[in-house]
């Protein structure tokens, strides 16, 4: 019985899900500062690997390990809010980074310096992803190492 309430019961409560809130917005607002100042993400080396440049492969890591941060502090906020349906969490995750995503995208599209690209788009759900997956790991680990 007890396992089933650990289960229903919703990772962070009440007047814990401020800094939550807070810490998500925070990150969403230095993802959307970085993603708008012109910064030059280019490598010295030349080539390609599965039809990419270095430059755009790193660009692309880059974009990934921005969002991995949202996706953690998104998995702890969505889990908070709707039990942990894992699917209803991930979907969550998914379509906040996305939206974030295509904010950035759209500022972008109207800046001298950068451009837009819908391959960014992919990049930031994946990394946001890679964030909650993160996060659901620590759980799990921290479920099965406690409860011996």
């Amino acid at each position: 019985m007890k396992d089933q309430q650990s289960e229903t019961e919703p990772l962070v409560d009440g007047p814990r899900l401020g800094p939550w809130l807070m810490a998500t917005t925070a990150v969403a607002l230095t993802i959307l500062l970085i993603q708008t100042v012109p910064f030059d993400f280019t490598m010295e080396h030349s080539g390609s690997i599965l039809g990419l440049t270095y430059d755009s492969l790193g660009s692309l890591v880059i974009q990934a390990g921005l969002f991995i941060p949202l996706g953690i502090t998104e998995g702890v906020l969505s889990r908070s809010i709707f039990g942990r349906h894992p699917t209803i969490s991930l979907l969550m995750v998914l379509v906040d980074a996305l939206l974030l995503s295509v904010v950035c995208e759209t500022v972008q599209y109207f800046l001298r310096d950068r451009s837009s690209s819908v391959i960014d788009l992919t990049a930031c759900a994946f990394g946001a992803i890679m964030g909650y997956v993160i996060l659901c790991s620590v759980l799990d680990l921290r479920r099965g190492g406690g409860g011996g």
